[in-house]
């Protein structure tokens, strides 16, 4: 389905239809409704991965396939590949990627054993999380396979990941585990473009409504680089909102696989037509959002960004701001700056 016609659909308000607004968000950015050709584009741009068959084995598994139930899987792919998109963008100082540059990012996820980010990788890292082939993830459990093989590449990955346990984000926290990626920094401050993936439970068996237009903001942050989630047995990459609406890339689409991807293979399979929308409240309330800081600025943007969202809204909303204490050897009450998600 192409973008402007899912436009036309029109909002999903609980409750009640109210006429459409012209702006939409997508990875952060503000677009006009109007402007269709410039969000076309962008959709476009982002790295579309779904179910595929016809691949080499699994491990030891008779796999040959993760329809019904790679889902996740594929979206932990998604916001992976657009970060690496997103920071080849900042090394370049341009939003266009070149054909070249996409195809060596997506080879990193081909269907084959070979490739750091496979579906193959993918699924026997989750033996981690005591997942086995086959088995579906959870956002967090995405969440910490990433961040596992991620870290199994670090020396030649241009980007680190952290994820923030138990819904905090520590200031301090993140930091440090950067710097252990650095290494020596000259005597600057150490940094490496950083996934920053937050897992999230936002109610019971359904999104709690007091939470809904919060988390919402948090699409319109300017480092938002997704999020992943979906509904009850069925994951998607979320990337923007639209009036009461969530828009999504969906993964379930049973393609054939490429293989490996060189400069022969067709990369059309990895381009979205379009996204699919659905109302906030009917998404899952398990998931995971991520922001990308390419600099230790767009860090420090994030976390003043996430307190001016608790600073306009009123009442017991997702997130509060605080300083724990703890004690360490010559510095008791030392605090450390946190944002904590609950």
């Amino acid at each position: 389905m192409e973008f402007d016609e899912i436009m036309a659909q029109g909002a999903l308000v609980v409750g009640e239809k109210k006429p459409m607004s012209d702006e939409v968000w997508l990875l952060g950015r503000k677009h006009s409704c109007r402007r269709t050709k410039e969000i076309d584009t962008r959709v476009t741009d982002l790295p579309w991965f779904t179910y595929r068959r016809q691949f080499p084995r699994i491990g030891p598994s008779m796999f040959q396939s993760d329809q019904g139930w790679g889902c996740m899987l594929r979206c932990g792919q998604m916001i992976l590949a657009e970060s690496l998109h997103a920071c080849q963008r900042h090394v370049i100082g341009s939003d266009v990627v070149s054909s070249s540059d996409r195809r060596k990012i997506l080879s990193q996820f081909a269907d084959i054993p070979s490739s750091p980010f496979s579906i193959h990788n993918i699924a026997l890292r989750g033996g981690h999380m005591k997942k086995s082939i086959g088995e579906w993830f959870g956002p967090n459990c995405m969440a910490q396979v990433i961040r596992l093989l991620t870290a199994e590449h670090s020396k030649t990955l241009p980007l680190c990941v952290h994820v923030a346990m138990d819904s905090a984000i520590c200031t301090e926290e993140v930091e440090t585990a950067v710097a252990k990626e650095v290494g020596d920094h000259n005597g600057n401050v150490p940094w490496k473009p950083l996934l920053l993936l937050v897992p999230l439970r936002l109610g019971l068996d359904r999104i709690n409504p007091r939470y809904a237009e919060t988390l919402q903001d948090m699409f319109k942050i300017n480092n938002f680089i997704g999020a992943i989630g979906g509904r009850p047995n069925a994951a998607f990459y979320f990337v923007g909102t639209h009036d009461d609406d969530i828009l999504y890339l969906d993964p379930h689409k049973t393609q054939t696989s490429v293989g490996i991807i060189d400069k022969y293979a067709s990369l059309a399979s990895y381009s979205p037509r379009g996204l699919d929308r659905m109302g906030i409240m009917g998404a899952d309330p398990s998931m995971c959002i991520g922001f990308y800081c390419h600099t230790h600025r767009h860090f420090t943007d994030v976390v003043a960004d996430i307190k001016k969202v608790h600073l306009l809204v009123s009442g017991d909303k997702m997130w509060t701001h605080r300083t724990p204490w703890f004690q360490t050897v010559g510095h008791p009450n030392a605090g450390v700056s946190a944002i904590v998600f609950g």
